[in-house]
């Protein structure tokens, strides 16, 4: 039997206070640039159906920026210590909710529904920005590391958004819920290792994203414990 209520306690916690306003420089019909903390963050819509989410994606991506840099002690980090002080969020929009990070530059699509009802493009950002920070500053050194690099990310992405006010605290108990259960539920799980997923990491989705997860949610309990 899985017991939630430590995944509600790590998962809803403090909530982080956001400015009443977040300045921003027009730089042209579909760009702005704004501040998180000292990092300069520069949004770029490449689907003007976008443009009306500017706000909401400027309060999601500061309130990440500022929780992570607080989490990591730091900005971002090359894998040689260089820090990047300049992001690069583009936008699009697309059936789902999509995203992907490399070094500097977020890719996040919007999707037109939330998938279960409850995970929607904000969770996608506050996903690939944890990859900034993990992506670079510990980044795994072979495929057999993809569980802990993807699953920390949805995990602490779910936190991020109850701390933010994103994720409501019965959704986060229904994502919490959603995420043990596609690992638990998931293809060769009882016989393929989370490492051993890693390596085929398109063919065991749910052992990667979902069995990282869950990893990290026992792992987060244990470390507040101490």
């Amino acid at each position: 039997m899985v017991r939630l209520a430590p995944a509600v306690t790590a998962v809803v916690a403090v909530t982080l206070a956001l400015p009443a306003a977040l300045p921003a420089q027009i730089q042209g019909e579909n760009q702005v640039r704004f501040r998180a903390a000292d990092i300069e963050v520069t949004l770029r819509f490449r689907d003007t159906r976008a443009v009306p989410l500017e706000r909401q994606i400027r309060e999601v991506m500061f309130g990440a920026v500022v929780h992570y840099r607080r989490v990591f002690d730091g900005p971002p980090r090359a894998m040689d210590g260089t820090p990047t002080m300049k992001l690069t969020l583009n936008v699009a929009m697309d059936q789902l909710a999509g995203g992907d990070a490399q070094r500097g530059v977020l890719t996040v699509a919007v999707g037109r529904e939330p998938a279960f009802g409850f995970s929607d493009w904000k969770l996608t950002l506050l996903h690939e920005a944890f990859h900034l920070w993990n992506g670079e500053t510990f980044r795994y050194a072979a495929p057999a590391e993809q569980w802990f690099h993807e699953g920390m990310s949805e995990f602490y992405a779910a936190q991020t958004a109850a701390r933010l006010g994103y994720l409501a605290p019965l959704d986060a108990v229904r994502l919490a819920a959603t995420a043990v259960g596609f690992y638990s539920s998931a293809n060769g799980q009882d016989r393929v290792s989370l490492g051993q997923a890693g390596q085929q990491k398109e063919s065991h989705h749910f052992l990667v994203f979902h069995g990282g997860w869950t990893a990290a949610l026992v792992l987060d309990r244990a470390i507040r414990e101490r």
